[in-house]
């Protein structure tokens, strides 16, 4: 029987999108696809050490059950660097999810940040999983930058938004990206059962209706899971005839 080949999961930026990988990887595991290595960006960071963890049941219950006042009470303003520290919600999240070394989960994982002085692209691989996600996850200008070995480090984002590269010099033989990043040139489309901006925008001129209302912030995180998951499904025969050709089915 041939080897099959070392997979890596590159799991990129995406915000509040960012929890869609949780769905992605929840298709994934129905396909028997277990990566053997890791590698995240941003929210692609917490998302992954969760993973690599052991702990993404109990990260999805946790941004399932998020409330509006919940996230209100996380919010911890800095009064420079940006305009929130990030310590109530990493620090909670440590809670949850353990704040282990890097270089001592189950599944190897690293995540990128940016060196704030010089604009370099740091890969975090080893040092305790709380610090390393808080740096690849820091946002300039949102949240403020998080020192690591005497350098000051900022969204990965801002250099690797999707880690191929990381999860290649880790060994992976195979690598699976999730790109969240939305594709500003496809067009809109009205589909019948879910109307676009032109067709929303229709109805609401001709019937007299309000604007649809702003989803709340359980629908945008928990849609967000869903869709991911979704997403996988509507590419799933495409998706096994690739993974067939790479001897991973």
């Amino acid at each position: 029987m041939p080897r099959k080949p070392r997979v890596g999961l590159a799991l990129g930026s995406g915000a509040a999108r960012g929890w869609a990988h949780i769905g992605v990887i929840r298709a994934l595991e129905r396909l028997g696809i277990k990566p053997d290595l890791i590698a995240g960006c941003s929210i692609g960071s917490f998302v992954g050490a969760a993973y690599a963890a052991g702990e993404l049941d109990r990260l999805e219950s946790w941004v399932r059950g998020f409330t509006r006042l919940q996230v209100v009470s996380l919010l911890d303003p800095a009064l420079s660097g940006g305009l929130f520290r990030g310590e109530k919600v990493f620090g909670l999240a440590a809670n949850h999810l353990g704040n282990p070394e890097l270089e001592s989960l189950p599944i190897p994982f690293a995540c990128v940040a940016t060196e704030l002085d010089t604009g370099r692209e740091i890969w975090l691989q080893q040092g305790p999983l709380r610090q390393s996600v808080r740096a690849s996850c820091g946002m300039p200008g949102i949240l403020t930058p998080t020192r690591v070995n005497d350098r000051w480090l900022v969204d990965g984002a801002v250099v690797n938004p999707v880690p191929i590269s990381l999860a290649r010099a880790m060994g992976a033989e195979v690598v699976i990206a999730v790109n969240l990043n939305t594709d500003m040139h496809q067009p809109w489309t009205d589909e019948p059962d879910q109307p676009g901006s032109s067709g929303l925008l229709s109805q609401w001129l001709n019937r007299g209706e309000t604007p649809p209302a702003t989803p709340g912030l359980w629908s945008v995180m928990s849609g967000a899971i869903n869709e991911g998951e979704a997403c996988v499904e509507r590419n799933l025969d495409q998706l096994k005839d690739e993974l067939s050709r790479l001897g991973l089915l």
